[in-house]
């Protein structure tokens, strides 16, 4: 009796498990035959967003709506997958191109060759289509290159111009200057001639640039801003008494004129009116104001 009940016990799960074992190989067999299907959304679903490296196809045969991979740049799509193949890639031709991942089923015509005045930046290649440009110092106005705006003397350099912007130019500041017409100079600093240990002897403008004399041991400089200047004569502890004058005039020409009246221990002049020197006044001293 007990036989006969373990038997029949080991012939009911004998029938589980060959039943287990067919669901499980039916449940496979859907599972892969699902996942090789093209997509083919239903009418009135929305298709989710491809990435980048994919698009869209529709098999004229079946007419399933099928995920197909990207050709690369510099190639088109020769050939689109199908339910059992890949899609196929060919080079583009000479004169032609494809920038970068692509679907197409055929390259984009590279434009033609540049005409004067334009030169070739970039040549035409399977990835890249010709650039044309204007030639240097100049920049594309409508149909032709203009050359490049030349900033005049007194003036420098703002923005300087590209091949499709001109040239923005500004008037030099107070302390700088420009003394030649250009289109890529900036304006200038001023030379500071007392940093240099060297007297000033002319101002500079937006034109022109400080002038400056010859080093004297005779005649110190303080630091200061080159921008304007006084003579001064420093004060002694001698029994004689000496005279400090002092005064400039800035002339139309940029020219500083010094009128100075200086006298030694016996009164006798010892500089006159016109562009004095420390060999002819050794008292005097150049200062600029702070």
């Amino acid at each position: 009796m007990c036989c006969h009940l373990f038997g029949s016990t080991v012939s009911k799960l004998n029938t589980v498990s060959v039943v287990i074992s067919f669901c499980s190989q039916l449940l496979y067999s859907v599972v892969g035959e699902a996942s090789s299907q093209p997509l083919t959304p239903s009418p009135g679903t929305e298709i989710v967003a491809l990435s980048a490296r994919h698009y869209y196809h529709t098999d004229q045969s079946t007419g399933s709506q099928l995920v197909c991979d990207k050709c690369p740049a510099g190639t088109f799509v020769s050939r689109h997958c199908n339910q059992t193949n890949v899609r196929e890639c060919s080079r583009c031709g000479e004169g032609t191109f494809t920038r970068g991942e692509n679907g197409v089923q055929q390259c984009h015509r590279c434009r033609r060759p540049c005409r004067a005045p334009l030169i070739e930046k970039f040549p035409c290649t399977a990835t890249m289509d010709r650039v044309c440009n204007c030639p240097p110092d100049t920049f594309a106005k409508g149909d032709t290159c203009t050359p490049h705006f030349l900033c005049p003397v007194g003036s420098g350099v703002k923005k300087r111009g590209s091949e499709v912007e001109d040239v923005s130019c500004k008037v030099c500041a107070r302390g700088s200057f420009s003394d030649v017409v250009s289109s890529v100079l900036r304006c200038r600093t001023h030379t500071d001639c007392l940093a240099q240990g060297l007297p000033l002897l002319t101002i500079g403008t937006r034109e022109t640039d400080n002038i400056c004399g010859p080093a004297s041991p005779n005649s110190p400089t303080l630091p200061g801003p080159a921008q304007s200047a006084f003579i001064q004569e420093p004060s002694y502890s001698s029994a004689g008494p000496v005279h400090k004058g002092k005064e400039f005039e800035y002339h139309s020409r940029h020219r500083l004129k010094w009128v100075v009246s200086c006298r030694n221990s016996r009164g006798s002049p010892d500089c006159r009116t016109g562009l004095c020197s420390s060999t002819k006044c050794p008292h005097m001293v150049v200062i600029l104001p702070m």
